[in-house]
């Protein structure tokens, strides 16, 4: 058969007009079907973060890295059903890429650190909080988050109350009882926020393209929700609602974190 390209790259001047029309047609094909293949790509944010694992285990590192960061900027604008993964699995999978690649890592703590900077400089964006405590936690660095909070504490409390609920677990482990106990206000309100939140994730991971893992990191989520405030409670003297706390969580999702919180100091 006649091809239009030679070995070396030369055109074949024997490619008549039919053939020229007919190569073009399959080049157009090729093309429009490479299109929709990476329309149909950005629609499914597991995909990708599927690749950013096979990836890393294959040592192919730099393109691993490059899924984690395309999966952290748009999975969420796709597919709100992303929500618990992109700040638990997958961060935790960026973690462990980057122990294996150092600059996976040195991305990491960019986007952390820039995304800090968009908050002190006044950008109230409940999203963007969660974000920088969620990779805060997974580098290991909760002392930052508490120091965030603390200074829009300070200069933006109307904020502050808006997130308290994503920076609470980094109050209680640096024992700023107090602090939490200011913007918990009332435990009981705490927790069917934390109930209604779990519901409404469990929900969305049911129709998600990987319902094990949503479901699971959903679970995670809400089991620290009421750790957190059955803790605030119990510091601040409040036993008998942190008890109350306690039966009712276990009614929603009885996890053996759960059974085993103490109520009293």
């Amino acid at each position: 058969m006649k091809t239009g390209v030679s070995r070396r790259g030369l055109k074949c001047p024997l490619l008549d007009r039919s053939e020229r029309i007919k190569s073009g047609v399959k080049k157009k094909k090729a093309k429009s079907a490479e299109g929709n293949a990476k329309a149909v790509r950005r629609d499914h944010p597991g995909d990708v973060l599927d690749d950013a694992h096979s990836l890393a285990a294959n040592g192919e590192f730099v393109a691993a890295l490059k899924k984690h960061v395309w999966f952290h900027e748009n999975a969420l604008r796709i597919r709100q059903s992303y929500y618990g993964v992109s700040l638990s699995f997958a961060l935790a999978a960026w973690v462990k890429l980057g122990e294996k690649y150092p600059p996976a890592l040195a991305e990491f703590r960019s986007i952390r650190n820039e995304n800090t900077g968009r908050i002190i400089s006044g950008t109230d964006d409940r999203n963007l909080f969660h974000d920088v405590v969620s990779i805060n936690e997974y580098l290991g660095d909760a002392d930052a988050s508490v120091k965030l909070f603390k200074q829009l504490d300070s200069t933006r409390s109307e904020f502050a109350s808006d997130v308290f609920s994503l920076a609470d677990l980094a109050l209680v482990g640096a024992g700023e009882y107090l602090l939490a106990k200011k913007y918990l206000r009332n435990g009981v309100e705490g927790f069917e926020q934390a109930e209604r939140n779990f519901r409404e994730g469990m929900d969305y991971a049911v129709t998600s393209k990987n319902p094990k893992i949503s479901k699971e990191a959903e679970e995670g989520i809400f089991t620290k929700d009421v750790l957190r405030i059955i803790t605030v409670l119990r510091e601040s003297g409040e036993a008998e609602q942190a008890m109350e706390i306690k039966k009712r969580a276990q009614i929603v999702f009885d996890h053996r974190k759960i059974r085993g919180a103490r109520t009293k100091k």
